[in-house]
């Protein structure tokens, strides 16, 4: 088998006044999110779901929550999102074709 080194970077190790931030992004087929740790050297490292702004034609929609579709309009304007989800219903009145400039349930394909 193979063998797998873990690096991990020690907050005692850094300043402390060093604040760390990353974020984890879960990309399903169906839905995606988006996280954020935070870790402050004066408290406990917290974590939150991001809430996305979503373009949609009636307006912004934001929800944590986001629909794994893409839609690249005529225009080259790219909906992701809830937007990109609701063109799904009437892809020829936006000039889309599946898997062309519109995609979702896009699977690997071993």
């Amino acid at each position: 088998m193979y063998d797998l080194d873990l690096f991990f970077s020690s907050p005692e190790k850094k300043s402390k006044k060093t604040q760390f931030q990353c974020y984890g992004i879960d990309l399903g087929t169906t839905n995606s999110t988006v996280a954020e740790i935070v870790w402050r050297p004066e408290g406990k490292p917290s974590c939150r779901i991001l809430e996305i702004d979503q373009a949609t034609q009636q307006g912004q929609y934001t929800s944590p929550l986001i629909p794994s579709v893409v839609a690249i309009l005529p225009d080259d304007k790219v909906w992701v999102g809830e937007g990109a989800k609701r063109l799904r219903t009437r892809p020829q009145e936006a000039g889309l074709l599946f898997e062309k400039n519109l995609f979702y349930e896009t699977k690997k394909g071993y």
